[in-house]
Order: C-alpha cells, then sequence, then structure tokens
C-alpha cells in the first residue's frame, strides 16, 4: 500500500484452513502480535510470518496482503481484514 492508497472497506476475520477469506487479496491490522500462518497474495504456499510484540504496531493497516490466514499456526488476535 503506498501513499495513494487506502482501504475502503474492512471488517473482523476469523482465520480459516479452507473457509472462503473476504476478498482475493487483502490487507490486515491485528491486536496482539504473534505468528500469522497464510497465503501472500500472488503466491501458492504457506508462509509464517512472526511478528513480534512492537515489530508491527497493533491497530494499523500494514501493507502485507494475503489471500488466506490460516487458523492452524496463526497465534495473532484481534485480526482485521482491509481492501
Amino acid at each position: 500500500m503506498n501513499a495513494h492508497e487506502q482501504a475502503n472497506v474492512g471488517g473482523p476475520l476469523t482465520p480459516s484452513n479452507s473457509g472462503a477469506m473476504p476478498t482475493s487479496s487483502f490487507f490486515i491490522s491485528f491486536a496482539a502480535a504473534g505468528t500469522i500462518a497464510g497465503i501472500l497474495a500472488g503466491d501458492t504456499t504457506n508462509t509464517t510470518i512472526d511478528i513480534p510484540s512492537g515489530a508491527l504496531v497493533a491497530g494499523i493497516v500494514h501493507p502485507i496482503a494475503f489471500k488466506r490466514i490460516n487458523a492452524s499456526g496463526t497465534t495473532a488476535t484481534g485480526i482485521m481484514w482491509w481492501a
């Protein structure tokens, strides 16, 4: 996301290993840091991102584009999606 882009829609995201995601590609914010396991936009394999407390600010929309957040392996809480 650059200075000319902004999230227009979003909402709470429940990580799922097989259920539908809110859109084909989305950005995230979260309430508490932890691990986010999922598939990045433009990729087909699972990626795990460990977010240490303070590394990325909670409550901020981060320009990490996902197409899936998996339930297994995700420990971050309060995840929100934004598109």
